[in-house]
């Protein structure tokens, strides 16, 4: 009830004019692969170790520092946060695509993904800010796998930090960013409510910020900090708002030009 309220408010506010529009970090589609793409002999992945019906994390770490050319005090620390098999339609063989933490960083800062194709295997790193296992998934139902790549929107701390995500879709180039092919599919099914929780756990730490006489300087300091870290929150989470009627007002106008 809640996130279809929330896209009839969205498909309302796509509907008003902005005095000072701010452009997104990225543009809703773009005609090119994100990343560095490349491809690979098979002969080669097959030599390193890596089996796409059987991976192992070694075998993705070594087959990621090979085709990226890595230096070896480069893969030290680095770790597979996590993987899955990556679908590209009915009858195609599939590939695979890792989260990487690169070099003891403490979050997902890599996506790595390969696949076979015509000439050997395809493969793609993309950056993100951020990353957990629910970005790879078959979001509108086409029987291939999207991957989300995330941008912090940097209005808290990076522990706090709320982030914008950006769907990439399967083409025989690579993944490109095909956001607003993916509103319903992914930002009000999947992204509202991270922006809801967002808010809601914003809200409850401004509500609980009284303290009795005797409360220690030391504490309120840090109610201080966790009040503006929940200001931030919902300024973040107001701009996430504001990227998605960008993406739902893009696919009005492209529709108009259609029909």
């Amino acid at each position: 009830m809640r996130i279809a309220f929330a896209g009839s408010i969205l498909l309302a506010v796509a509907g008003c004019q902005h005095e000072q529009p701010v452009a997104t970090s990225q543009p809703a589609i773009l005609s090119t692969p994100i990343g560095t793409v490349g491809n690979v002999p098979r002969s080669q992945i097959e030599k390193i170790g890596l089996d796409l019906k059987d991976p192992k994390n070694e075998g993705i770490l070594s087959t990621w520092a090979h085709v990226m050319s890595l230096p070896d005090y480069e893969l030290m620390g680095s770790s597979v946060e996590c993987f899955c098999a990556l679908q590209l339609g009915p009858g195609v063989e599939q590939g695979l695509v890792a989260l990487i933490n690169r070099g003891c960083t403490g979050d997902p800062v890599v996506v790595f993904a390969i696949w076979p194709d015509t000439n050997g295997m395809m493969w793609q790193e993309m950056g993100t800010d951020r990353g957990t296992a629910g970005d790879f998934g078959d979001f509108d139902g086409d029987g291939r796998t999207e991957i989300v790549v995330r941008t912090s929107l940097e209005s808290g701390s990076h522990a706090n930090a709320f982030y914008w995500p950006d769907v990439c879709a399967f083409t025989k180039k690579g993944y490109v960013c095909m956001s607003s092919s993916f509103v319903e599919s992914y930002y009000v099914r999947l992204y509202l409510p991270e922006v809801f929780q967002g808010m809601d756990s914003a809200v409850e730490v401004l509500r609980g910020t009284g303290h009795d006489g005797n409360a220690a300087d030391l504490t309120k300091k840090i109610d201080a900090l966790s009040r503006q870290e929940a200001l931030a929150t919902l300024v973040d989470c107001r701009e996430g708002l504001r990227r998605l009627a960008e993406l739902v007002r893009g696919g009005n106008r492209q529709n108009s030009k259609e029909e």
